[in-house]
C-alpha cells in the first residue's frame, strides 16, 4: 500500500538515539558494503492510515563504506579536491 503524505502540517518529534548499527553486505565479487542509516528528524502526520494507524515520516542520511578486493582495483588514482 502506498500512501502519499504531506508532512508540512505534521508534528516534528524529539527522539533519543538508543542504537545505530551498520548493515553489512558481502557481495558476490568479494566486496563488502557497510551502510549506516542516520535519522535526523522524525515527523508524525495528522493523518492516519485507512485502518486507523498513525503515520510517521523521517529525514535522514546514509553513510556508506566499501571494501573492495585488490583483484578488482585497477590502480590507485589520486583524487583532486573537487572530486572528494
Amino acid at each position: 500500500m502506498k500512501i502519499n503524505i504531506d508532512f508540512d502540517d505534521s508534528l516534528e518529534l524529539e527522539f533519543e538515539i538508543i542504537e545505530e548499527k551498520w548493515n553489512i553486505y558481502k557481495l558476490s565479487d568479494g566486496s563488502v558494503l557497510k551502510i549506516r542509516p542516520i535519522v535526523v528528524k522524525v515527523f508524525k502526520s495528522n493523518r492516519k492510515t485507512p485502518d486507523g494507524q498513525d503515520l510517521y515520516g523521517f529525514g535522514g542520511q546514509n553513510i556508506v563504506s566499501a571494501k573492495v578486493p585488490k583483484s578488482l582495483k585497477k590502480g590507485k588514482k589520486k583524487l583532486r579536491a573537487c572530486e572528494m
